[in-house]
């Protein structure tokens, strides 16, 4: 069986010119099988074989002999040779009984997939779906419904997870003096590919005065930090942990009425992208946003995102108002307007939903 294409054209004088061009032979290597039914029509099964053939194959009926002539590649006219036999010996009113089977579906909506599974219904097939109840309701013959089995079984895979841990750390200007850290200087040493920033103005007592972002190991970031002498960083971090689904989003609290919005979504080896927004109130007033990529396993920080409060200080005569008993004299506590800055660290691992990587 070749593959030809005619180019015709018309030239101005009545002429007409004919190009011809053999593409290929890609029949050489099919094969023709004549199959003689005795117990369905061949005009009634026609239908369930052709579906089955490659795009190379061919179904012929030959209504006065009940044959079917099936042309196609093997081991694939085998395989459909089989089935006609099959068929031909459960008979026609088994074949071509209507049943009625309900599939459970564990992982994925039934409605997302009915779609995909209604070009393997016969004519007269019918399909739903429950997702209260998690199934697919099928009618059709029953080697329609087998196939619609293998395509859910195909289908309904669980999804992947992606574990986030992490620390928030919130440091005032007035604390790093007091630990000796320079926050900003720790990030920039150690970070490497720093990503984007956006500029905001005060909104809810939140100043997103930057967005930066980094890919960095989480341990050397850490080890940084806790290389600094005299410092007791506890009361400053705040360790979180949380799963999210795939394409689904995520909420950590930053503190009172701030929020991290964080959507992840799996690409190629392990390759993550993340959507994330900050905001004050709600995830639809989200004040900013941005995407991130990194790999299973690396780390991602956030920086330059600051919060204003309030926060009692203490102020006095110096080495007088340590004087014991009598040092409250020389001192007093006052609420000053403070400003702090927010260093997100979170580390992504890929999961399934039995667990496994």
């Amino acid at each position: 069986m070749f593959l030809l294409f005619f180019i015709i054209s018309y030239q101005p004088q009545g002429e007409m010119k004919m190009n011809l061009e053999v593409i290929g032979d890609i029949g050489a290597n099919t094969k023709t099988e004549l199959v003689k039914l005795e117990n369905v029509k061949a005009s009634e099964i026609e239908p369930f074989v052709s579906s089955r053939l490659t795009k190379y194959g061919s179904c012929q009926v030959n209504d006065p002999m009940n044959m079917l002539i099936i042309t196609d590649y093997e081991p694939k006219l085998k395989d459909i040779i089989d089935f006609v036999k099959k068929i031909d010996k459960m008979g026609s009113k088994e074949f071509l009984k209507l049943k009625t089977l309900s599939i459970p579906v564990n992982y994925v909506l039934p409605s997302s997939i009915i779609n995909a599974l209604k070009s393997r219904l016969s004519p007269e097939g019918k399909i739903d779906s429950n997702d209260e109840l998690g199934i697919i309701i099928v009618t059709d013959v029953e080697s329609k419904i087998q196939d619609v089995m293998q395509v859910v079984l195909m289908l309904d895979t669980p999804p992947k997870q992606v574990l986030l841990r992490g620390k928030i750390i919130e440091l005032s200007k007035r604390d790093a003096v007091k630990l000796g850290l320079d926050i900003f200087d720790v990030i920039t040493s150690t970070a490497a590919n720093a990503g984007i920033e956006y500029y905001k103005e005060y909104y809810d007592n939140i100043h997103l005065r930057g967005l930066g972002s980094a890919r960095i190991s989480l341990s050397e970031l850490i080890t940084k930090i806790e290389q600094k002498e005299n410092m007791d960083l506890r009361n400053y971090i705040k360790e979180f942990s949380l799963i999210i689904i795939n394409n689904n989003n995520g909420v950590i609290p930053l503190g009172e009425n701030k929020y991290l919005f964080i959507t992840p979504r799996i690409g190629y080896k392990g390759y993550i992208n993340f959507y994330i927004g900050i905001s004050g109130m709600t995830y639809y007033s989200r004040e900013f946003s941005t995407n991130v990529g990194i790999y299973n396993g690396d780390t991602l920080v956030i920086s330059g995102v600051n919060t204003k409060g309030k926060e009692e200080i203490e102020t006095g005569i110096p080495l007088l108002k340590s004087i014991p008993l009598l040092g409250y004299i020389f001192k007093r506590k006052t609420a000053a307007d403070i400003e702090k800055t927010l260093l997100i660290i979170i580390q992504p691992e890929i999961i399934s939903m039995e667990g496994k990587k």
